[in-house]
């Protein structure tokens, strides 16, 4: 497979206005050479749902291929930057002004515009001969506090794509529910799209989603709908509704997600 990281710095490109993230991917045929059907748009990682990384910087670290004992090595490119204001979704606002049914929707406090003293660093790995790019961010904490945060991912696809997501199949429902088989989420094509896919793939149980024109926004480990009905300002007492990753004092967190390319 081949993909592309965007360049550093404010580049708007549809849902995403910092760059650092994958925003193409297309698949290689059996004789290596590139099928050049790329239906793909991007996928961002939400810090505390209405956050994302301000990718300041993109290095590559390794550039792949053989070393001089003959062993391939893989491609490895590193994006680094602070914590910043996911501007194109103002998730408080939007969920604020939405019900289920007779419930108005609610949004936690702690991640209603919160400035996080993080520094967020992005190894995107692809080794030889695999269809899938790994890609573990680094959450840094320079400060002597911990640091509580819900984690979310933005997926595009934009082309001419379909969603299939694990309990629900092909479709766009606006809510799922949580399960143990909730870790991914693909866009498959279809028509001028056939014969390739996406996939988002992580390692956290009971992740939820919400999807809207195209778009699918995992809730990483939580309830999409617990967090957005718990009644404002008592999140932090519901745990089921709280934050679930923190980032220790003077300390990091990694997480890790994988894009596999079909």
């Amino acid at each position: 497979m081949r993909t592309i990281v965007q360049k550093p710095g404010r580049n708007w490109l549809g849902i995403a206005q910092f760059g650092g993230n994958i925003i193409d991917a297309t698949p290689r045929n059996a004789a290596g050479f590139l099928v050049g059907n790329d239906q793909f748009e991007e996928f961002i990682l939400g810090t505390n749902i209405e956050s994302s990384p301000n990718y300041q910087t993109v290095a590559v670290l390794q550039a792949g291929g053989m070393d001089a004992s003959g062993a391939c090595q893989p491609a490895i490119i590193r994006a680094t930057g602070p914590d910043d204001l996911f501007e194109i979704v103002n998730a408080s606002s939007i969920i604020r002004g939405l019900s289920v049914g007779p419930v108005p929707l609610q949004y936690p406090p702690s991640a209603d515009d919160v400035d996080l003293p993080l520094t967020f660093q992005t190894d995107y790995t692809l080794q030889a001969d695999q269809r899938y790019v790994r890609i573990d961010t680094t959450l840094i904490n320079p400060t002597g506090n911990d640091v509580t945060l819900y984690l979310a991912e933005y997926i595009s696809g934009s082309g001419e794509l379909e969603i299939f997501q694990s309990g629900y199949g092909f479709g766009e429902p606006f809510i799922t529910a949580p399960c143990d088989s909730c870790r991914y989420v693909v866009h498959a094509g279809h028509e001028g799209g056939a014969g390739v896919s996406y996939g988002v793939i992580h390692e956290v149980a009971e992740t939820s989603s919400v999807s809207a024109v195209g778009v699918a926004v995992m809730l990483y480990g939580r309830d999409v709908l617990n967090v957005a009905t718990t009644p404002e300002g008592t999140h932090a007492a519901s745990p089921t509704a709280s934050p679930n990753f923190t980032v220790p004092a003077n300390g990091n967190l990694v997480f890790t997600r994988y894009f596999a390319v079909g």
